[in-house]
């Protein structure tokens, strides 16, 4: 009987999606309640800094007043969790416009240059990774190796102006700012796309190798399987977890870390409209940008998290015993009643 209440508690796969996508709301209230925090405990007055060094004292305090910055914490927290769920996001200090706006029209062109930059690094990172898997410690290897080093190393914006120098300045063959085409589109996300797929290449190797060692693969090759179908069908698609968390993870990273990219290349997107707001003080588009970057990072965690169960045939399995087990105990109890 205490069976039956366990496999009954079991949960099947549309319970495990909704759980999921529930443990997005308190992260997105925590990412909320650091970022007011932190803005609060950061120098500068944003007052000030809208009306100048010239302004009087008075002038200054008169617009705290207004913009409501001289209330306790608690109160502009709760008057902005308040308007947050009524879709507001408040009002921008220096353009006087709404920051939902603002942000909206920006992030696409912010989302478009992560997920190119994830597209290079899957198309450089994942095959490199496992061809230094298949021959390891040979040429080919080491090669791959110590540039997967270089690669991790090199800062995404130094990448950016050594690409501007060579492929515009010397060259002239791609234009050094803007991202109004796909000319425009390729050093940007190349310059963040290397640093990712030099990771890539790492973990694709690390994860590659753990699964070559195991002993299905041996059976597999054993049963006279060509070595390209023991690769790709066995030990690529068993090895996959790792480099899908990976993916995804490198996607909310690009979301968040394009701002200083988008400053090199001078592309109109919400990381660099976030930098000059950081400038100015401009809380609301601060605030108003991070939750958004947030809630896309939960949104890519929370698809990584759902393909697992798709992908990953032990976990299918489990949800589909339970449904089955469920259902069945639930025909049992029908019949004896």
């Amino acid at each position: 009987m205490e069976n039956l209440e366990i496999i009954k508690g079991g949960i099947d796969l549309s319970s495990y999606i909704m759980k999921r996508c529930l443990m997005v709301i308190p992260v997105i209230l925590g990412v909320i309640l650091l970022i007011f925090i932190i803005l609060q405990a950061s120098p500068g007055d944003p007052a000030r800094m809208i009306l100048g060094e010239a302004a009087s004292n008075e002038q200054v305090e008169a617009l705290r007043i207004e913009l409501g910055l001289n209330d306790p914490i608690a109160v502009q927290l709760g008057r902005y969790l308040l308007n947050l769920v009524q879709g507001d996001f408040g009002t921008s200090y220096v353009s006087k416009t709404p920051v939902l706006q603002e942000v909206l029209t920006r992030f696409p062109t912010t989302l478009l240059l992560a997920t190119l930059s994830v597209v290079f690094m899957v198309i450089l990172g994942i095959p490199i990774g496992i061809i230094s898997a298949v021959k390891q410690y040979s040429w080919v290897d080491n090669i791959s190796t110590t540039i997967a080093l270089i690669g991790v190393s090199m800062p995404t914006f130094w990448t950016g102006m050594l690409m501007v120098m060579l492929f515009s300045l010397y060259l002239g063959w791609l234009p050094a700012s803007g991202f109004y085409g796909p000319k425009y589109w390729l050093m940007p996300a190349l310059s963040i796309g290397i640093a990712n797929a030099a990771t890539m290449t790492r973990l694709t190797r690390s994860s590659m190798l753990e699964v070559i060692r195991q002993d299905y693969i041996r059976t597999a090759r054993a049963k006279g399987q060509s070595e390209r179908k023991v690769i790709l069908n066995h030990a690529f698609k068993n090895s996959l977890l790792p480099v899908i968390t990976m993916i995804g993870i490198q996607l909310g990273i690009a979301l968040g870390g394009a701002m200083v990219t988008e400053s090199v290349f001078s592309i109109p997107g919400l990381g660099s409209y976030m930098l000059s707001a950081i400038k100015t003080r401009d809380y609301p588009v601060i605030q108003g940008g991070v939750i958004l970057i947030a809630t896309s990072f939960c949104i890519v965690n929370l698809i990584v998290d759902i393909l697992y169960a798709f992908i990953d045939p032990r976990i299918k399995a489990q949800y589909k015993s339970k449904a089955k087990n469920i259902k069945k105990i639930q025909i049992e109890e029908d019949n004896v009643a």
